[in-house]
């Protein structure tokens, strides 16, 4: 690895991120997110969002003016996304920042850090929350992982290898009356990615081999970013997360938000999907993360949360991967530590199982993903997130200590789970087949459950720990076998009834969770998140709950 001084005259874009103003009633985006959560404010539309908590037009205005007054050119700025990107050269970023950027050199990635702390200029010192794009030393890593297992025998009574498609039905996934292929008709569901990409002879490949056509895919390139299919080592990912989505909710939009990948780049995605109103997305999923101290570290955990308070606010659900390496957050890490942003309080992390389906889609057993010293999924104890109000009173066990309990004072995840091995279809450029495992199967399977159940409820559910939770004895699986002591802990967190730091409250009943919702007349998938506000509307009656 070498550093050494960035070149003077490089371009760089950079995103300063403006406060967000207050609610008219005096609350805090933080604060109104945290009250729709408890109930007690409603969701607002795109609209009404960027009149409450969109930044200030002149704030937004005053660091636009102090850029062009300093040779910056804008290149994108709302107050709505509450950003302002910028681009000028090393030498002016330095001078405005009194920084030293520098360039490293790294085995497998060239990137810019700086010597020095960011002293923000005086001129916009007050109006401004974080400045990313500075720094780009920490890469994010997906949860995809190619299946080195060895194939057990094939029982008969079982389904082998189910797909998305058998896990929709053993899952209970509510539908629509149709076909496979027309469920989640009027949807749209994000997905986030910083790197990889995917083809179209991919999808073809891959949905043509369980009877599909290829769904809706369009592509959002955000800061740069690029899909990329020939990034063989991300582009796993990507067809991973597309296949689960695509495979359960086909008729609706996948709207795919590639970005380089850093804080910036990452930040910048959720900000994109979420004031996206030409997709208008619904459910966004996200398969990217690293230790949640991480966040903390850089000081860009803030901006971040302000980021899922906007989706949530919104009514847009996020679904967050937690991880495959069992305590540790990333891959030869520390034991005992957890991932963001599947530690938010704000989204909705997912976790791992291995399921037996039997031939009527029944599930005949369902337990902790844990391939001992090779992957597991994620989950445990935030040492920094404040636990939420719908986890109190939750408890978690160690495999080492029997018979004791401990109660839960911080965030814990997962939030729920769902099978994470077994996943195969084709990827990146030229056209590979591969066979993956891995919790980032389970955000977009998610993902497209609730694309379905906004379907058919009519309307954006939005936030749904907060339900969930309470109905966990009747919504889900309760899975009360195995641990997640993996690849190298001498002690993991082990699966107990109700909550627990390996599945969470249990995998879905869909049916179960769609009832939560269902409690009047639903619309037709023409009106699905955008219900006139006059005129007729027009109830349906072609609801199937379950197959």
């Amino acid at each position: 690895m070498t550093k050494t001084p960035t070149d003077l005259d490089q371009q760089i874009m950079i995103s300063v991120y403006v406060r967000r103003d207050k609610h008219e009633n005096g609350m805090t985006l933080k604060e109104y997110a945290d009250a729709v959560i408890a109930g007690t404010q409603p969701t607002l539309d795109h609209d009404e969002f960027v009149y409450q908590f969109g930044s200030v037009a002149d704030e937004i205005k005053l660091i636009e003016d102090w850029a062009q007054a300093n040779g910056l050119i804008v290149i994108e700025s709302g107050t709505g996304i509450g950003t302002v990107k910028v681009q000028g050269t090393a030498d002016q970023f330095n001078n405005l920042f009194r920084i030293q950027l520098q360039t490293v050199v790294d085995t497998d990635r060239t990137y810019h850090t700086h010597d020095g702390d960011i002293i923000m200029p005086g001129e916009i010192n007050s109006v401004v929350q974080a400045v990313a794009g500075l720094d780009n030393e920490v890469a994010f890593g997906h949860y995809a992982q190619i299946d080195t297992s060895t194939p057990t025998a094939i029982d008969p009574n079982v389904i082998s290898s189910p797909t998305p498609l058998d896990l929709a039905q053993a899952y209970k996934f509510p539908r629509s009356s149709g076909t496979d292929a027309q469920q989640g008709l009027g949807s749209c569901t994000a997905i986030v990615e910083l790197g990889g990409g995917w083809t179209t002879q991919n999808l073809t490949s891959t949905f043509g081999r369980i009877g599909l056509a290829n769904p809706t895919v369009v592509d959002v390139l955000v800061d740069g970013g690029s899909n990329n299919p020939s990034d063989t080592s991300s582009s796993g990912e990507v067809m991973l997360d597309i296949y689960c989505v695509g495979a359960v909710a086909p008729a609706g939009k996948i709207a795919m938000y590639f970005s380089p990948n850093s804080f910036q780049g990452f930040i910048d995605c959720i900000t994109a999907a979420t004031n996206d109103t030409t997709n208008n997305p619904s459910v966004i999923s996200i398969s990217w993360g690293t230790t949640d101290t991480t966040w903390q570290t850089f000081s860009y955990l803030n901006t971040m949360e302000t980021a899922f308070q906007a989706a949530l606010v919104k009514g847009i659900t996020t679904f967050v991967a937690i991880g495959d390496y069992g305590t540790q957050a990333i891959s030869g890490g520390s034991t005992y530590t957890v991932q963001y942003p599947g530690t938010s309080p704000y989204v909705i992390s997912a976790g791992g199982t291995i399921i037996t389906i039997n031939n009527d889609y029944s599930i005949a057993s369902e337990v902790v993903w844990n391939t001992p010293g090779v992957y597991g999924t994620g989950g445990g104890i935030s040492g920094i997130i404040s636990i939420p109000t719908w986890q109190t009173g939750q408890s978690f066990s160690y495999t080492n200590i029997n018979n004791v309990t401990n109660s839960l004072t911080t965030r814990g995840v997962p939030d729920v789970s769902a099978m994470a091995t077994g996943y195969t279809f084709y990827y990146g450029s030229p056209n590979y087949s591969g066979t993956f495992v891995g919790t980032s199967a389970v955000a977009p399977l998610l993902a497209g459950m609730m694309a379905r159940i906004n379907q058919l409820s009519g309307r954006r559910i939005g936030f749904t720990n907060s339900d969930w939770y309470g109905v966990r004895t009747t919504a889900f699986n309760d899975i009360v076998t195995g641990n997640n002591a993996t690849p190298n802990s001498l002690a993991g967190y082990k699966a107990t009834s109700s909550w627990d730091a390996c599945t969470g409250i249990g995998s879905p009943i869909g049916t179960e969770i769609f009832n939560l919702y269902n409690n009047g007349m639903t619309y037709p998938t023409e009106n699905y998140g955008f219900r006139p506000t006059t005129g007729l509307t027009y109830p349906r009656t072609d609801i199937k709950m379950g197959l």
